[in-house]
């Protein structure tokens, strides 16, 4: 059973998270690539079959091309905002806005174990990825959601 962190529907979250022994969790540009994924598409409990098929036809000018239909439901359904992200060789951020309760909780269970599963398969290894459950700082005022927004796209 997952412990769920205490979190709120129409409240923002600073999220992160780090490879055991800060260690890499991405070891190339399909990585990051099949990571932000993820990250956009997971925002809706939504299954998306043949995901890697989008992954691999991604470039940097018109993204992933999935179906507009697609695309429409996520946002729809979707239980977090994501609102910004960085991805750094070993660790990540992302700054959400939790939509509906449990949101949060849902969606970083999908993005950590589609990545873990994924790196797993492609690099034939076994077991955890990450350092540990993720991390959840709420996000309290306007001051620290334009700081937090800030850091995150300073961090690189």
């Amino acid at each position: 059973m997952t412990l769920r962190r205490p979190t709120a529907p129409g409240e923002y979250y600073h999220l992160f998270n780090r490879g055991i022994g800060k260690t890499s969790i991405f070891h190339d540009d399909m990585d990051r690539k099949r990571f932000l994924f993820s990250l956009m598409y997971y925002q809706s409990p939504l299954l998306i079959p043949q995901a890697q098929r989008f992954v691999q036809k991604y470039t940097s000018s018109a993204g992933f091309p999935v179906p507009e239909e697609l695309l429409s439901t996520v946002l729809e359904k979707r239980t977090v905002e994501l609102s910004c992200f960085c991805l750094m060789p070993n660790h990540f951020h992302l700054l959400v806005k939790e939509v509906i309760e449990g949101g949060v909780s849902a969606y970083m269970q999908r993005v950590q174990l589609a990545h873990t599963k994924y790196m797993n398969t492609k690099y034939k290894t076994a077991g955890h990825l990450f350092e540990s459950r993720y991390k959840a700082v709420h996000v309290k005022d306007n001051n620290q959601l334009l700081y937090l927004s800030a850091y995150i796209h300073r961090n690189p």
